[in-house]
């Protein structure tokens, strides 16, 4: 049986190095590309000034890096999917940095780092526990009925979400795969398809399913879905 644990409880030995983390097609990231791509991006973070990271990432699996490589470092997560430039005006004020999935011009790219970047072997096992108390992470609405408006959040009140989540329904779950055509970057899709299949061990695609077409073509017979 796989232990659940807590995002800030995580730490480099947590799961074993082949330890199957999420899977894209026939392509499956391991426990060890995991902890090698939060030390590739927490080099990046580390070195910058920023105290406040706006971050935006279709793909879950590099969502999830950045994330923890953020909270690592002691550092304010923003994910937001609202990617219009007049909003990011208003998020990139001096100190805040932008994390990015995709090529934008006020965006360090996260696949371009992640490409270009080697970590040391000291670094891969810097992954520690942090204070679920301080870690912060700010929410946004999608801005469809208005001006997005932003939620502040301690990491200790996620995972007392994702915990109770977890408690109802983990024995349910165990040995099953994540699907979800939510948006990990609002707090539903950041609960259910982010925080819970990390914390639980239960991989999960780190591609969105956004047809319904796909749902017929899911290989797996007892699949969870997020939706």
């Amino acid at each position: 049986m796989i232990d659940y644990i807590p995002l800030s409880a995580l730490c480099a030995t947590s799961r074993d190095p082949d330890f199957p983390f999420c899977f894209c097609g026939d392509k499956t990231r391991t426990w060890r590309d995991f902890t090698v791509t939060v030390a590739t991006i927490r080099r990046f973070i580390k070195d910058s000034p920023n105290e406040r990271w706006v971050l935006n990432c279709d793909d879950l699996f590099l969502f999830d890096c950045a994330l923890v490589a953020i909270l690592q470092e002691g550092r304010e997560a923003m994910p937001c999917a609202n990617t219009t430039p007049a909003f990011l005006s208003e998020l990139l004020t001096p100190g805040t940095g932008f994390l990015c999935g995709q090529a934008l011009p006020c965006a360090v790219s996260i696949p371009e780092l992640v490409a270009h970047t080697v970590p040391s072997e000291e670094e891969i096992a810097a992954l520690v526990p942090l204070d679920p108390a301080s870690a912060r992470i700010t929410l946004y609405t999608s801005g469809s009925t208005g001006r997005p408006q932003a939620f502040p959040k301690r990491l200790a009140e996620l995972e007392a979400e994702s915990g109770e989540l977890y408690l109802l329904w983990g024995s349910l779950l165990r040995g099953r795969r994540f699907y979800s055509t939510v948006n990990h970057q609002h707090i539903y899709g950041l609960l259910f398809a982010a925080l819970l299949p990390i914390s639980s061990g239960m991989p999960f695609c780190s591609e969105q399913i956004r047809y319904p077409e796909s749902l017929e073509s899911l290989p797996d017979g007892d699949p969870v879905l997020v939706c």
